[in-house]
């Protein structure tokens, strides 16, 4: 008897060392829901200090409602359906603390029985975090299925055997078929053409291989002509590193593509544009210079045989009409001054119009320009050239006037010591060069609408199909470097 009592009592030490230690509520309550056995657990969980919850019920321990709806089958536990409920598991309640919040909680109750009374146990756990991560999840659920069962694009999701796993309301606008009908089915099960599917299929097969993102674009015919799709698919991973299935996101890029072959209509609409504006430049440009070289003749040939008849008229009313008339032979030398800077004004002005050297060829042309340069600014200048070079009109005289302007400019704006031009003919191509010590400049100027010099070079260049390239650092000198076709191009 003693063995017994003392085994008893082990026990029941090692039933409150379980108790203390089980993480979940405890709470054994008799057959009314009077609470006779409640564990560390349970006391914090409900707020409760040990002393104060043995005098309590279970029903003070649930909301009112609650109470009412599950805790009358444990004062009549003879309803037998009720106590299958309570032998059914964890279900979920809402908990009241001894501050009167509530809380969630999941409980399971059974029954004890006994030859003398009948005892109710039931296992309590705080879900309270649980129940927060669940209400955070079925919002990201909710707020996730909004964005993609509204998406415009289609999204879907394919297991290893191709089929679909999922697919947005999206595809039904473009397959015609519903949503719901395609999971477990291939592309070949929706009786696509061979082609179409293979195009689909490809790089699906290529990211199970792979493991990588593959982009693809296809195309479906329409009643308005063809949909053009850009396609994105995404490996998802196992734990492994395997991929166990596919995302794919797909975007209707119709006007995307409408607005790209535009765009190239347009591109190509402003380049033939450009071009002809350049064959009409240039076509101006050689107008120009006959009109020029037609004028510059005009005044060399007639008003410079006026000029010399009217020198020799003076020369002879002097030589034999003035010996005693001195007032008129000073009025006849003053004239003759005049005539002889008319003379000049005029080689002058035909000049600038067309260089009578230009007549011998570039090379006698740059060497001209060249001399008048150090003549007029004093700055040294060194020509580098072939005697024998021969251009065609067209492009000598383009090659002297982009010459011509580059030397205005040193003259205008480099303060400069030294100067250079370089002019080499090969099989392929001419090279001009023209180049100088000065303070230089930030290239990104030449863009200012001032610059209107290096912008007409560009541009005389450009017509000519050549290349033109500037290099300057402030401080450091500019350098001029032009590519022209050995021939220039016809109108």
């Amino acid at each position: 008897m003693r063995l017994l009592s003392k085994r008893l009592l082990r026990a029941e030490l090692y039933l409150h060392e379980i108790l203390d230690r089980v993480p979940s509520g405890v709470i054994v309550t008799d057959r009314y829901g009077r609470i006779e056995i409640l564990n560390p657990a349970a006391t914090r969980m409900f707020g409760y200090g040990l002393n104060e919850v043995l005098p309590l019920s279970t029903d003070q321990l649930m909301s009112e409602t609650q109470a009412e709806k599950h805790y009358a089958p444990i004062q009549n536990h003879r309803n037998s359906e009720m106590r299958k409920v309570h032998g059914s598991g964890f279900r979920s309640w809402q908990g009241k603390r001894k501050d009167g919040t509530f809380f969630p909680v999941e409980m399971a109750i059974d029954e004890l029985e006994s030859k003398d009374e009948r005892h109710f146990l039931i296992i309590a756990r705080d879900i309270t975090e649980r129940a927060y991560l669940k209400s955070e999840l079925d919002r990201r659920e909710r707020e996730f299925r909004a964005l993609v069962e509204n998406s415009p694009d289609i999204i879907a999701r394919f297991d290893r055997a191709l089929r679909f796993i999922y697919v947005n309301p999206a595809i039904e606008r473009v397959l015609g078929r519903p949503a719901s009908s395609f999971p477990g089915k291939t592309y070949e099960d929706l009786e696509l053409p061979d082609d179409l599917v293979r195009c689909l299929q490809s790089p699906l097969k290529n990211v199970f291989a792979s493991g990588k993102e593959q982009i693809a674009e296809f195309v479906l015919p329409s009643p308005d002509g063809e949909q053009h799709f850009q396609s994105r698919h995404v490996p998802e991973l196992s734990p492994d590193g395997t991929v166990h299935s596919v995302l794919l996101n797909c975007r209707d890029i119709t006007v995307l593509k409408k607005t790209e072959f535009m765009l190239r209509e347009r591109e190509q609409e402003i380049r033939d544009s450009r071009r002809l504006l350049q064959r009409l430049a240039a076509h101006r440009e050689n107008l120009r210079e006959e009109e020029k070289k037609r004028i510059a003749r005009e005044i060399h040939d007639e008003l410079g045989q006026i000029l010399t008849a009217m020198k020799m008229d003076i020369s002879f009313i002097r030589m034999n009409f003035l010996q005693n008339h001195s007032e008129l032979a000073k009025k006849i030398q003053a004239l003759g001054v005049l005539v002889n800077r008319a003379v000049q004004v005029v080689r002058n002005i035909s000049t600038d119009l067309r260089p009578s050297a230009l007549d011998f060829g570039i090379a006698a042309a740059l060497e001209w320009l060249v001399k008048e340069f150090e003549t007029r600014t004093g700055i040294p200048c060194v020509l580098t050239t072939m005697s024998d070079i021969v251009l065609d009109e067209q492009l000598a005289i383009a090659i002297f006037r982009i010459a011509q302007e580059s030397l205005n400019n040193v003259a205008k704006h480099a303060n400069a010591r030294h100067a250079s031009v370089l002019l080499v003919s090969r099989n392929d191509h001419i090279r001009v060069e023209i180049q100088d010590d000065g303070c230089g400049f930030d290239v990104t100027a030449e863009h200012k609408p001032k610059s209107f010099g290096l912008l007409g070079i560009r541009e005389r260049v450009s017509a000519l199909g050549g290349k033109f390239d500037i290099h300057s650092t402030p401080g450091k000198g500019t350098r001029l470097a032009i590519r022209l076709p050995p021939r220039s191009s016809p109108f």
